[in-house]
């Protein structure tokens, strides 16, 4: 991606010199419990966990032909940005930055150093990583017992099926989720969110995890000895998915996670899936066989069930994001004296 200013100077000079940098940066802080030897007892205390990486560096040569009499010099320059670089991102732990150095070495005096900040859009291309991709049907599925131990009833299962796990922004997505509940405990209310996880790491090995909830959907449950499918059928919202690609202190997961709710003191059913891709360019040519639906679930009959509820959606909460804009070339930018 060619990028070009124009580099304007008033002064004597030796080397002008002009660096691409991109850095990756993150912070956050934890209390742990630790001993203190002079007091004699154990006290809390905050620790700050901070990762820095540079992680791209171009550097160009605008001129080194010695000294020049006093005048105005133009020194036109293009930098061609590597492929599959990482976006500028900012977030509530870290940053991914990238800037222009421009140095103008003046020998036994001090040198003039400016800053010039770049935003770099960069879009998840499933061309890119089609090998990566997970484009067959897949299942994941979970059961609990209720009750306690002398007087456990039958399990509660259930089933999540997808038709394929990589889904580009628009797109829709069909999602099965079966339950069968052979326990005496009625099932008030079945839920499933698509999760947005990053992960936020230091060069020594730390982690923070910064979940997000990208939609919600939810349907109503299934009563004692009930069997009900669910089709969720919705559309990937249109959110600015960060690009990752060669950071050492940065990841993004992306995952689907089916819940039952259970009452009193149980413990809800979870069933999650893996990695599911988010892309912002679609797959060009995509196999025959990945375009297969899920075959659609048997119609719940329960004539006092709205038609909403027999598609098993109640509602739905799409947390949207601003849209991104494709950032323009610098204005010229001069280095006076």
């Amino acid at each position: 991606m060619p990028w070009s200013n124009t580099l304007l100077i008033n002064n004597l000079f030796l080397v002008i010199k002009c660096t691409f940098r991109g850095e990756e940066a993150t912070c956050w802080t934890t209390t742990e419990r630790h001993y203190d030897r002079f007091k004699k007892r154990k006290e809390t205390r905050t620790v700050t966990h901070q990762g820095q990486n540079t992680f791209v560096t171009i550097d160009v040569i605008l001129s080194n032909e010695g000294q020049l009499p006093h005048g105005q010099y133009e020194y036109p320059f293009s930098i061609r940005l590597p492929p599959n670089l990482a976006g500028s991102f900012q977030g509530p732990y870290g940053t991914i930055k990238y800037f222009f150095v421009f140095i103008v070495d003046k020998g036994i005096r001090s040198n003039y150093m400016c800053e010039v900040p770049l935003t770099v859009i960069s879009p998840v291309d499933f061309n890119k990583i089609r090998d990566e991709l997970q484009l067959q049907p897949t299942s994941y599925q979970d059961e609990k017992i209720l009750g306690c131990c002398c007087c456990a009833s039958d399990p509660l299962t259930m089933e999540m099926r997808l038709e394929k796990e990589a889904f580009a922004m628009g797109e829709k997505m069909k999602v099965n989720v079966r339950i069968v509940n052979l326990s005496n405990t009625t099932v008030p209310r079945v839920e499933l969110n698509l999760q947005q996880n990053i992960w936020y790491k230091t060069l020594t090995g730390y982690r923070k995890l910064d979940p997000y909830i990208l939609i919600t959907l939810a349907g109503s449950g299934v009563g004692a000895h009930g069997d009900r499918n669910y089709l969720f059928d919705f559309e990937i919202p249109p959110v600015a998915l960060p690009n990752f690609f060669g950071c050492l202190l940065f990841e993004t997961h992306y995952s689907l996670i089916a819940k039952a709710v259970v009452p009193g003191f149980h413990t809800n059913l979870y069933v999650q899936t893996g990695d599911i891709k988010l892309g912002t360019i679609p797959l060009i040519n995509i196999p025959t066989e990945t375009s297969k639906l899920l075959d659609p679930p048997p119609e719940y009959t329960d004539e006092k069930t709205s038609q909403n509820e027999k598609n098993g959606i109640l509602f739905s909460n799409i947390a949207s994001a601003p849209e991104e804009e494709v950032p323009t070339a610098p204005p010229k930018s001069k280095m006076m004296n």
